[in-house]
């Protein structure tokens, strides 16, 4: 999956899938890009290379972290970017602002139901609704097409 919207999981229906990350298929900044162990561990889990994906993107990636940072705000000179701005020049000279959550460190690759992933996982879901302010239905736990949960959302 690679999104044009840089904003996880929302549909134009209101309800969204919950994917963990932005794919950059492109040459050129992306601000949350990590250039460090971490990064390394997204690529070797999502297997992603270049522009090629292996299908990672899923929850399950997020799997082992301790942590997880979220980024929930970009800045330049000081003032907040409405949003992920289509300018490069502008992109490779923002601040990424991130909010740290724990992470669940066990797989839930085989998990369907809602009842069943780690509190922590949970918790990195309901943060993810309420800062988006849209409920999430659907979320990919794993590469096969039926590695999917289904949040019940309240109408």
């Amino acid at each position: 999956m690679t999104p044009t919207n840089p904003y996880p999981g929302v549909s134009t229906e209101g309800y969204g899938l919950l994917r963990c990350r932005l794919y950059s298929s492109w040459y050129g900044p992306l601000p949350t890009e990590r250039l460090s162990d971490t990064g390394v561990y997204m690529q070797e889990v999502g297997g992603e290379y270049g522009t090629t994906t292996g299908g990672g993107g899923d929850l399950d990636v997020l799997d082992q972290l301790a942590e997880i940072k979220v980024a929930v705000k970009y800045t330049l000179d000081g003032k907040e970017l409405p949003g992920f701005l289509a300018d490069l020049e502008v992109l490779a000279k923002v601040d990424v602002e991130y909010v740290t959550v724990p992470g669940w460190q066990t797989s839930i690759e085989s998990i369907r139901s809602y009842d069943e992933p780690p509190e922590n996982c949970k918790k990195y879901v309901e943060f993810i609704e309420e800062y988006l302010k849209a409920p999430i239905e659907w979320i990919g736990v794993g590469p096969g097409r039926d590695a999917m949960i289904k949040k019940e959302v309240k109408q």
